[in-house]
């Protein structure tokens, strides 16, 4: 985020600058029970829907994945009609982040979720 010298990011600063990067629409934190900790949405989408869904998501996937012997699941690609989305598993947080539409997703979006993990420690 340009801020080399900071050290530290709350959730609520971690949304804020992320929905600063281009081609970014939105971006949630969510936690495994569902609960928003910071979120900043287009007003058509709800914050609520994504942190109810977002574990529901993974857990799905990763029934799958075990099935296939691939192991757990930690980060969800995919492209929808409203643009790019990844979503993030860091331990019993989540995190979404929307792109825009026909906008390619910044590069370096991993150090958000890395920054949550150290979050957690």
């Amino acid at each position: 985020f340009k801020q080399p010298g900071k050290t530290s990011w709350t959730p609520a600063e971690l949304v804020t600058k992320t929905c600063e990067l281009p081609g970014i629409a939105g971006a949630v934190i969510a936690l495994e029970e569902g609960l928003v900790v910071a979120q900043k949405l287009p007003a058509d989408l709800a914050a609520e829907t994504f942190a109810a869904f977002m574990p529901q998501i993974f857990g799905r996937l990763e029934k799958y994945t075990k099935e296939m012997q691939l192991g757990g699941v930690s980060e969800i690609n995919f492209q929808s009609a409203s643009g790019p989305c990844q979503l993030y598993r860091v331990g019993k947080v989540f995190l979404a982040i929307l792109g825009r539409s026909g906008e390619p997703l910044p590069a370096g979006l991993k150090l958000i979720p890395t920054e949550l993990a150290n979050h957690q420690q």
